[in-house]
């Protein structure tokens, strides 16, 4: 009888819930994808787990998998009441828990394999204190310390893993994050694409490109400022950024942009590859990242 893998996929669910997915999801998403496509040749069962009262099913992401779904909201409060009484392992019939998600609340640690992206929480602190989450990253230590073993994307974020949690070298291991090739790749229609970007996004000059969020540490603000500063030098290329959401400083600065700086917020995927196809260059100046796509 074949030994089940359990994989928690609650961070794939912001794909249906509000129709975009954050690093950690779409590397998640491309795992059980990809699991999905060669589950016959693995000599363990795989079954899904997901947390949600909306009924949202792997099937939503074309994903056959078997899974099991807790009628519950997803939110650390309750797994934290839940995990004594080992309630998801007992739904699932794992034999083995899988978190790829960072860290979370499990039925049982020295059963839990995690996938530590990166060390964000412990090297930019700042950012996270407004979360309320601090509290709960004291417990970080521990429970990698006493996982089955450590999954992480970068020989980075290993060492910061051994430097911040004190976790055994031996039991990480670094596997890097694939790249869909059928997706995203060079184009050569290019002339098409900005045809295609001036009608639906109204960019109809040449851009600088960036891909970011409101954390300090991407420096997006910083980028927005700079590029200010550029235009009193009338230069050739506008600036667009994906951004799902920003705060008042930024809106200044934008406003400040003349029209030229362009915030583009809940891309699919075949608009962003055309994005970074007709570029004239990208921006990414995070002062630290685990990992980047």
């Amino acid at each position: 009888m074949k030994r089940r893998v359990c994989i928690d996929i609650n961070s794939i669910v912001p794909l249906i819930a509000r129709g975009f997915l954050t690093g950690v999801g779409r590397t998640t998403l491309e795992l059980v994808k990809e699991i999905d496509r060669i589950k016959e040749e693995l000599p363990f069962e795989i079954m899904l787990y997901l947390q949600n009262i909306k009924g949202i099913a792997p099937v939503n992401f074309g994903i056959s998998l078997p899974y099991k779904n807790l009628f519950l909201p997803s939110r650390d409060s309750i797994d934290r009441f839940i995990s004594p009484f080992h309630i998801r392992t007992t739904l699932t019939k794992s034999d083995l828990w899988h978190c790829p998600h960072n860290i979370g609340q499990v039925d049982n640690v020295r059963k839990t394999i995690f996938t530590i992206h990166d060390m964000i929480a412990f090297r930019c602190t700042g950012e996270f204190e407004y979360q309320g989450v601090l509290k709960g990253l004291k417990e970080f230590p521990s429970l990698l310390q006493k996982s089955k073993a450590i999954i992480t994307c970068s020989q980075s974020s290993k060492n910061d893993i051994i430097e911040l949690m004190g976790v055994n070298p031996d039991n990480i291991q670094v596997t890097y994050w694939g790249v869909r090739h059928d997706l995203f790749k060079p184009l050569v229609d290019k002339e098409d694409i900005r045809k295609y970007l001036a009608e639906k996004y109204n960019i109809n000059k040449p851009y600088f490109f960036a891909v970011s969020c409101g954390y300090g540490r991407k420096n997006t603000l910083q980028l927005l400022e700079a590029y200010v500063r550029l235009l009193k030098n009338n230069p050739d290329n506008d600036l667009v950024a994906i951004w799902n959401g920003y705060g008042e400083d930024a809106a200044q600065l934008i406003g400040k942009g003349r029209g030229r700086i362009h915030i583009l917020n809940n891309v699919r995927d075949d608009d962003l590859v055309q994005l970074y196809n007709a570029a004239t260059s990208l921006f990414f100046p995070s002062s630290y990242e685990g990992f980047g796509l």
